[in-house]
């Protein structure tokens, strides 16, 4: 935690939120959310909040519920995980991480420190920790790289084109 207090305000799509004022001395370190509106289902907010808390089962809900019920490792296993096209060894540290826009199956601590996440539970990305040399590089290069932006009109960059209608 964080001796200083996060204060978050949303109405509608706006929101904002930052450290304000220190905790003092003994004060209880809780977090509360107010919802302002009519006709609120209380039950039904407190049961969408107690769901996204990280259990093991709501932990395997998540990941049911986007078809990935049974995963190969468990936090604390050994990997090898496809990393700048080269097979590095980490640990398995965290089931159904977040990553920004979508639910991946692993976040991965690399030895070094660095983690990382496994965008689907497959040998492409994630294999099980090995003695010895590493997997073959060549598996690397069967993930996708994106697609170029196209090229621009007079006037137009790459990626405002890209935007643009064709």
């Amino acid at each position: 935690g964080s001796d200083t207090k996060f204060v978050y305000q949303a109405v509608h799509m706006l929101n904002i939120g930052g450290f304000t004022t220190p905790w003092r001395e003994g004060e209880q370190r809780e977090s509360r959310l107010t919802f302002i509106g009519k006709s609120l289902d209380k039950a039904a907010l407190q049961r969408g909040f107690e769901s996204c808390i990280d259990t093991p089962e709501n932990v395997a809900t998540r990941l049911a519920s986007l078809g990935m019920g049974r995963l190969r490792f468990s936090v604390g296993d050994a990997v090898r995980c496809c990393y700048s096209r080269a097979w590095v060894a980490g640990t398995v540290v965290k089931l159904a991480h977040w990553a920004g826009r979508s639910m991946c199956p692993y976040q991965v601590e690399l030895r070094d420190g660095t983690l990382i996440y496994a965008p689907h539970d497959t040998d492409a990305f994630i294999r099980a920790g090995e003695r010895g040399p590493a997997p073959p590089a060549q598996a690397a290069a069967a993930v996708p790289k994106p697609p170029a932006p196209p090229a621009a009109p007079a006037g137009l960059s790459g990626w405002a084109s890209f935007f643009s209608k064709q």
